[in-house]
């Protein structure tokens, strides 16, 4: 009766099971083990070992193994050492073609093995949207979990922080992406004067988002605004754009605004300087003491013309 139960209970498992034995034989298995490894193996494998199992998927199912450039021996090595000596964590596999499966292996206390088989391949294909919906955006794109270790990211980030392809940044903490950063031949003008107060300020100022984006200048002279935020699970997600054209432009208003023979002033909608000229400080001297970006106009140009530009 108890082992009546047991194969049911094995059986009603959505995902493939199998116990194997100290000498890496199949003791019990259910359905799900057997699609894992595809329809076209027995339909009862009980006292095959795991290599003869894996041999049969390889040899008859894996489209790549029907490739003469494919090296089935090295999949099949590979594959069995991670069988003998599992991880400790979940891992995933390429199971031919586009399927995706993610195995979890553990020796058991008599020296076998048991296994739990789970298809993630539509896991997977949501993923690789995903990925591919990131990498559309043309502003870097980075999430890092709890721990502050980068879950995804897209191409655009890892170019702006001069970490390309070639470089494997998942699972990677926010220090250890920066310190990689300040090492590359672009980097953040300050890591290069002062490398161990640039990360300090930048970590702060990542593990505490603040309303306002942190401004990077790098040293080939572009400039990027990071916005960062916490995500409910404790995590930080954040973009990072180019603002090199945008800042340009500001630069040369600035300078327009400087060469004008006029006093000239410009007032955000909240009653805030936004940009102002030397002119229009020489023409109200008592108010310049007042006049300073972001600082309120109403108290010192409430006898000011409301006008654009003021004649000299």
């Amino acid at each position: 009766m108890a082992q009546h139960r047991l194969r049911d209970a094995i059986d009603s498992l959505p995902d493939g099971f199998a116990l194997f034995d100290a000498d890496d034989r199949v003791i019990i298995h259910n359905a799900g083990f057997l699609d894992a490894y595809s329809s076209k193996i027995k339909s009862d494998v009980t006292g095959q070992t795991f290599e003869e199992t894996v041999r049969t998927f390889v040899e008859n199912t894996m489209p790549e193994a029907q490739d003469p450039a494919f090296d089935r021996e090295a999949w099949i090595a590979q594959r069995m050492a991670r069988h003998r000596n599992p991880p400790r964590e979940p891992f995933e596999v390429k199971w031919g073609g586009d399927r995706w499966m993610r195995v979890s292996e553990q020796r058991t206390s008599h020296g076998g093995y048991v296994g739990i088989w789970t298809d993630v391949t539509e896991i997977k294909r949501i993923g690789q949207r995903l990925q591919d919906a990131i990498n559309a955006l043309s502003d870097g794109f980075a999430l890092f979990d709890a721990e502050d270790r980068l879950i995804v990211c897209n191409e655009a980030f890892r170019s702006q922080s001069a970490l390309h392809g070639g470089d494997d940044l998942v699972g990677q903490t926010m220090e250890q992406i920066l310190r990689a950063f300040a090492a590359s031949d672009v980097t953040d003008t300050r890591a290069r004067t002062d490398l161990e107060g640039w990360i300090a300020q930048r970590l702060q100022h990542h593990r505490n988002p603040q309303a306002e984006p942190y401004e990077q200048v790098l040293t080939n002279g572009r400039i990027l605004h990071i916005s960062e935020n916490r995500t409910s699970d404790g995590g930080i997600v954040g973009i990072w754009t180019d603002v090199t054209a945008l800042k340009q432009a500001e630069r040369r208003l600035e300078d327009a605004i400087k060469s004008l023979n006029e006093g000239f002033v410009l007032i955000d909608k909240d009653g805030r300087f936004a940009a102002y000229n030397e002119r229009f400080l020489q023409l109200y001297p008592k108010t310049a003491p007042h006049v300073a970006v972001g600082a309120p106009s109403t108290r010192c140009c409430a006898k000011v013309p409301a006008r654009a530009s003021i004649p000299a």
